[in-house]
């Protein structure tokens, strides 16, 4: 899990990632959905967990949401 005081003060490594959406009965792409991601030391980290978490302040989570869909 994400800490989010890290996600807040690293607001410049917040990333959108755009996932396909595949329709089952043509096998193709019918869209796409983004969903955020984070550069840490580790690596690149989903923010799930972020967008989830009751605890996390929503003004927090609107803040990387806007990050996200610029």
């Amino acid at each position: 899990m994400i800490d989010a005081l890290d996600v807040m003060s690293n607001l410049d490594k917040v990333l959108p990632y755009y996932q396909a959406i595949f329709s089952a009965d043509e096998h193709t792409v019918i869209g796409y959905e983004v969903v955020g991601r984070i550069q840490t030391e580790e690596g690149i980290q989903s923010l799930a967990s972020f967008f989830h978490d009751d605890s996390i302040p929503s003004e927090f989570q609107l803040e990387a949401d806007n990050i996200i869909v610029e």
